[in-house]
């Protein structure tokens, strides 16, 4: 689950133009992405 300051970014990053935003949780030992979630945003214009 993102926090609400994370959340409140995806929104305001709509509110200025983009037509999609989102972020991608992930953790993988296996793959080696550790020390945590890892996160990553993305967006459309």
């Amino acid at each position: 689950m993102l926090p609400a300051f994370r959340l409140g970014m995806l929104q305001q990053m709509t509110e200025v133009g983009f037509s999609s935003v989102s972020a991608l949780c992930y953790y993988s030992r296996e793959y080696g992405y550790l020390g945590g979630e890892q996160i990553q945003f993305l967006a459309e214009k």
